[in-house]
């Protein structure tokens, strides 16, 4: 999985079977929490989508360690394409 940003600081990246990380231009890998897969960025850059087995949740840099879950999901269903939208989108 791949999450980018106009405005991210960093490419979010996972792997099968490998703790996420952020990997910045300069080089820098920074990993993300274990268990959770990123999914997309806020239009700002300062916040990351995620999955884990059983939930959603978004992960911000001023609190690096952990993520706050903001939605349960069926265990085993995987998402894999997600777009952040700036405003409601109409339905």
């Amino acid at each position: 999985l791949l999450a980018w940003g106009h405005h991210a600081p960093a490419l979010a990246v996972a792997f099968p079977a490998h703790r996420a990380e952020l990997l910045f231009s300069d080089g820098r890998q920074q990993p993300l929490p274990r268990g959770w897969q990123p999914l997309a960025w806020n239009q700002a850059g300062t916040q990351l989508l995620m999955q884990s087995a059983t939930s959603l949740g978004i992960w911000s840099a001023t609190a690096p360690g952990r993520v706050r879950t903001v939605g349960i999901i069926t265990p085993g269903v995987h998402l894999l394409q997600v777009v952040w939208l700036a405003a409601q989108a109409p339905m």
